[in-house]
């Protein structure tokens, strides 16, 4: 093969390559969606963490509604019983604007053990752990 079909074989090589790492690591709107979803949740995670501290200390805390600490939450409740409420705020989604999550304590032994998480968002943008 001559210097010049080489030259031309590895261009196309690298632009092929290339093309492939952008199809891969280009962020889809289903991504950034699903990364939003995934930062409310986290955000959630904390007022998780303030339920479960304030009932070790004296039992379930009285209910609450706080300014969220993230953009992409439009309002988190502490409702009867240590289960918390998040509205989800992404305006751009039209499908995730204003759909709730919830995580409602699983109490043994006197201790929260762990949370069951609902949400009434289309499955796709969920993690694992909220999808029915």
């Amino acid at each position: 093969m001559n210097r010049k079909a080489m030259a031309i074989a590895s261009a196309a090589a690298a632009v092929a390559v290339a093309g492939a790492a952008a199809w891969f690591l280009w962020p889809t709107p289903a991504n950034l969606s699903r990364s939003r979803v995934t930062e409310a949740i986290n955000a959630l995670g904390v007022v998780k963490t303030q339920v479960s501290e304030a009932f070790d200390k004296d039992g379930f805390p009285a209910p609450r509604t706080e300014k969220s600490s993230t953009p992409t939450l439009s309002r988190v409740e502490v409702l009867k019983e240590g289960r918390i409420l998040g509205i989800l705020s992404i305006p751009e989604v039209a499908e995730l604007d204003g759909k709730r999550i919830t995580y409602e304590p699983v109490v043994e032994k006197g201790h929260i053990t762990g949370w069951v998480c609902a949400s009434d968002a289309p499955e796709r943008y969920l993690p694992a752990a909220c999808r029915p």
